[in-house]
């Protein structure tokens, strides 16, 4: 237990948890906000995709282009990394522990040329490129949802932890959580 939390009275509790309550609706309105993105992004890339189609016609891109299991194999040209992240509380010193994703361009135009021509065939149009741009910033804007979604599942974590420790402050009628460290279980977790 850090040594401002010890300082704190159940007032100050309740007020930190107010702050971790309002946080926690910025980042679902963060969420929202990504997820309209992200369809918007993916809607126009069909866009993009069904104007080619009309512009050149309905076999230029279509499903028998598309990668299937008894086609030649290719690879991903973007891939997501994920690095596992620990987050000490500066208040109570806990840590938290969350995973941190990032979307990684891997780096072989030739890869991507080729797999761009199999599907859109040898002089893709503007159109085809605009579309791929669309899917990769959907992409980028889904990864980002995964970060928020980590992010909102620490600060629940710690509301929990506040909310288990003000409850057992208002049964036991505590004013601060010295006092709370002094009668609290010693094989009880918070998180």
């Amino acid at each position: 237990m850090g040594p401002v939390i010890k300082t704190l009275s159940l007032a100050q509790m309740c007020e930190m948890m107010d702050i971790i309550k309002i946080r926690q609706t910025q980042i679902t309105q963060s969420y929202c906000d990504l997820s309209r993105q992200a369809e918007n992004a993916q809607k126009e890339g069909y866009l993009n995709l069904a104007k080619a189609r009309y512009v050149q016609g309905p076999q230029s891109i279509s499903k028998n282009r598309l990668p299937t299991e008894n086609s030649e194999e290719c690879g991903a040209i973007v891939g997501v990394t994920v690095n596992e992240v620990d987050e000490v509380d500066p208040i109570d010193d806990s840590v938290f522990r969350y995973k941190q994703r990032e979307l990684e361009i891997l780096k072989d135009p030739a890869k991507e040329t080729k797999l761009l021509k199999q599907i859109a065939g040898v002089l893709p149009t503007g159109c085809v490129k605009e579309a791929q741009k669309n899917f990769r910033k959907a992409l980028e804007l889904h990864v980002e949802r995964a970060n928020i979604l980590e992010e909102l599942d620490l600060v629940q974590r710690k509301f929990h932890s506040l909310e288990i420790m003000k409850k057992i402050m208002v049964e036991k009628n505590i004013n601060t959580v010295a006092e709370l460290m002094e009668v609290w279980p010693q094989n009880t977790k918070t998180e």
